[in-house]
């Protein structure tokens, strides 16, 4: 299977080249993508539900079923360290929602590895890339989300208490504008470690690699995921445009002009139907492209090669 970008310089038309034929690839497995990823939520639905049905009951039985003194005991922690339960209770919900969208992910890059690699899938294959990388997957996809997200949280956090809850403006957007770039660069440094896992290397080893491969074809890497941003405001601009400017103006003014009520209609439709083209579409061919990368970058420079037995159905029946 050819890639784009076989004479080893990186342009746009490599990029474009990258996303187009990722694209009909997706195009031709949208059935499989469709039921994977929802497959996925359902899990990730039933895993949600059962850890909070046992951490109420944990509570429930620690508070001798009386859950109003334990609801008043949580305000007056509130009350008294804001610090312990508002910012430290959001950093780590932000970073359990982040390390389990990075474990979810790695089963749809094993069907991506298999798109690339035989051109098709099965929705099934996602449950057995679930099994086989479980363990690893989840261990990349939580360090993924301390790397991510775990820095920035923990500079706002420290901002915070620093200026006691009332950060200045000036501030606040320093902060923003290194958020911004610090989780693009990161994502990008570290976007070839599933692929890497999928293909059979140890954590460590697939950090390493990812590493390497961004920073030796940094135009490469760096330029896909400039595409892939372009991509995100293109489609979702004018949705977070609309929000914006829009948004506060109509409950303050209550400037409800038929104008206005139809603007926000086409912007509600538009947003659904993109939300849609993501998941059936754009969002495996990103996956898709960036398992192309890799496989294409690991033989350029001499990278690792495949171990993996797991998951090919065109190998073994799933």
């Amino acid at each position: 299977m050819s890639y784009a970008g076989d004479d080893m310089s990186t342009g746009y038309q490599t990029i474009y080249n990258d996303l187009r034929e990722s694209l009909m690839l997706a195009r031709k497995n949208i059935t499989s993508y469709f039921l994977g990823i929802l497959g996925l939520l359902l899990v990730s639905a039933i895993v949600i539900s059962v850890s909070a049905l046992v951490v109420l009951g944990i509570t429930y039985i620690s508070v001798g079923g009386d859950f109003n003194t334990w609801i008043y005991g949580l305000q007056q922690m509130a009350v008294l360290n804001p610090d312990v339960l508002v910012l430290g209770g959001f950093g780590i919900a932000v970073l359990l929602i982040a390390s389990l969208f990075m474990t979810l992910i790695g089963p749809l890059f094993g069907m991506s590895y298999e798109v690339a690699a035989t051109g098709s899938t099965r929705a099934e294959a996602v449950f057995s890339w679930l099994r086989s990388r479980f363990v690893k997957y989840f261990i990349c996809g939580s360090l993924m989300a301390l790397i991510v997200a775990g820095v920035p949280i923990l500079l706002w956090y420290i901002n915070a208490l620093f200026y006691n809850y009332s950060i200045p403006p000036l501030v606040e957007s320093g902060l923003s504008v290194f958020t911004s770039v610090w989780v693009f660069v990161t994502i990008a440094l570290t976007s070839m470690v599933m692929p890497a896992i999928t293909r059979g290397s140890a954590v460590i080893e697939a950090f390493r690699v990812s590493l390497r491969l961004a920073t030796k074809r940094f135009e490469r890497i760096f330029g896909l995921w400039c595409a892939i941003l372009l991509l995100l405001l293109v489609t979702f601009g004018p949705s977070i445009v609309w929000t914006t400017v829009m948004g506060p103006m109509i409950p303050s003014q209550f400037l409800l002009t038929s104008s206005i009520v139809f603007g926000s209609l086409i912007i509600a439709v538009f947003t659904v139907v993109v939300a849609f083209a993501w998941w059936l579409l754009l969002f495996p061919m990103v996956l898709i492209a960036l398992c192309r990368v890799y496989s294409e970058l690991t033989t350029e420079l001499g990278g690792q090669k495949s171990t993996d037995s797991v998951g090919m159905h065109s190998r073994s029946a799933i």
